[in-house]
């Protein structure tokens, strides 16, 4: 089985750059960082951004890295205003040229290329979801020290049903760690794994946490599927505005 350690790495803080001399980043939100079609992504949803530049969000690549991830072209889906969850993702294409091998090693890159990592669905009663990223209520920026401050937590539980909101489900998450409210884990990965004794078994990509509550234990996932039609539209586009580009190809393949 994949460590879990290491694929936790595929979940990051997400750090705005402010431009104030006394404050200058904050953070909010979690994001993580996504290989489709030989390309590198960074995905979280669209609210934890709102209409801040994407040129002054910082993403970095593992916990052992002092340099950002290098931001270049972003994508959002359309909006639907009937149906506003399922257009809530941010996609945003980063580049891995300028990221040391041994970084590389120590962050994670969840691969969605294929097909079977996002089957999910037909396991859900039988299976153990869980989340991780980055809650506001213990992750801050340390003005004094010039440092952020990070702390992952892994919140597990099981599948409750479909939300009212279109491509959505709930899951209801074990809060053993008593964290106060739910804050800051928009854009965290959902996975899934299937209950079964002596058999080895992969994490599956499920979808993103898009809201929840501490108080209710509860929280709202945008499912894998429309996540994937959203990264496709982004190749698809992108293979149109620059048709016989490679840079996607080669750069992601230098990843591992």
């Amino acid at each position: 089985m994949l460590e879990l350690d290491h694929l936790r790495q595929c979940a990051r803080p997400v750090v705005f750059e402010t431009g104030i001399p006394d404050a200058p980043f904050s953070i909010a939100g979690t994001a993580f960082l996504v290989g489709f079609h030989r390309t590198f992504f960074v995905l979280t949803a669209r609210h934890v951004v709102g209409d801040w530049p994407v040129q002054r969000l910082m993403v970095f690549p593992s916990d052992r890295s002092k340099q950002g991830l290098r931001l270049s072209e972003w994508w959002h889906v359309k909006d639907d205003e009937n149906e506003p969850d399922s257009s809530d993702i941010l996609l945003v294409r980063a580049e891995v040229r300028d990221i040391p091998k041994s970084i590389r090693r120590s962050s994670h890159l969840l691969h969605l290329t294929p097909p079977n990592v996002t089957e999910w669905f037909e396991d859900r009663h039988n299976s153990t979801f869980f989340i991780f990223g980055y809650p506001t209520a213990v992750n801050e920026a340390d003005y004094a020290r010039a440092q952020i401050k990070t702390q992952q937590f892994f919140l597990h539980g099981t599948y409750i049903g479909p939300s009212v909101a279109h491509g959505c489900h709930e899951v209801r998450l074990q809060n053993p760690l008593a964290l106060a409210d739910f804050n800051g884990l928009s854009g965290s990965p959902v996975f899934s794994l299937r209950s079964e004794i002596a058999i080895p078994r992969q994490p599956t990509f499920c979808g993103m946490a898009l809201r929840g509550s501490a108080s209710s234990g509860r929280i709202h996932f945008l499912e894998a599927s429309i996540i994937l039609l959203a990264l496709q539209e982004a190749i698809d586009t992108q293979q149109r505005l620059a048709p016989g580009r490679r840079w996607a190809a080669k750069a992601a393949a230098r990843w591992n």
